[in-house]
């Protein structure tokens, strides 16, 4: 492209990216990071039933590109991440998230909505959501969660059930461990401290917390640290 060349070519850090050279050392270096991954359409068309998009595949097909804000973009990229690195009962969780992610953005035209399943069900899994962020280092238990947002234990169960495929245990979980892999990437690793980090937020076994981290993220905690890197927007994964 003019005097420019564009290829493909293997970081050691970020893997297979697009590369620009202009003849020159000084000259050649990644253009961007860039993430791809391919969904099947009948999975999305399932997910798009479910959220009540019933004209989802026409939209689909109507587009070639999706615009959406970089929060929006990091937010589907941390979703892809997790469910590549996820197994068993866990990639089946990531994977629904990601679905969800790309679904709504679709439908949006790139601005993030929540789960049209049901008003109701949207209040309690936010409400659940807040709950769980806010007490950080003293995680509420279900009995707890139930009564702070006014409903019953298996109202609560059925909702995620019916929405993530999960328990409320489960998935309340999966947030706080998510805000510690939030806060391993993106915090320097000279200033963080692992202990510190999983304790803040209500984990204290570091055994289990590890292998529990390891299972959900294909990962160690330690090597989630190793490549951590600065999150000027500070966004929030959930």
């Amino acid at each position: 492209m003019g005097d420019l060349l564009y290829f493909s070519a293997t970081d050691p850090e970020f893997g297979q990216e697009l590369f620009r050279s202009d003849g020159t050392a000084e000259g050649t270096y990644m253009v961007k990071d860039i993430y791809t991954a391919s969904v099947l359409e009948e999975d999305l068309l399932k997910v798009a039933e479910q959220l009540n998009h019933p004209n989802f595949r026409q939209k689909l097909n109507s587009t070639d590109v999706f615009a959406c804000s970089r929060v929006e973009l990091d937010y589907l990229i941390q979703k892809i991440l997790h469910f590549k690195r996820s197994t068993g009962e866990n990639r089946a969780f990531h994977q629904r998230e990601m679905l969800i992610q790309l679904v709504q953005l679709v439908w949006s035209g790139g601005k993030k909505q929540r789960s049209e399943i049901n008003t109701n069900r949207q209040r309690i899994i936010s409400a659940t959501e807040n709950l769980v962020l806010s007490r950080a280092d003293a995680p509420p238990s279900i009995e707890e969660i139930c009564k702070a947002i006014g409903v019953s234990k298996r109202a609560l169960q059925y909702t995620f059930s019916d929405v993530y495929q999960v328990t409320p245990k489960f998935y309340t979980k999966a947030i706080r461990y998510n805000e510690v892999y939030r806060a391993l990437k993106y915090t320097p690793s000279s200033k963080a401290k692992i202990a510190d980090i999983a304790n803040a937020w209500g984990f204290w076994h570091m055994g289990q917390f590890a292998a529990d981290y390891r299972k959900l993220f294909g990962e160690l905690p330690s090597d989630t640290l190793k490549g951590s890197r600065a999150n000027p927007q500070g966004i929030n994964p959930w």
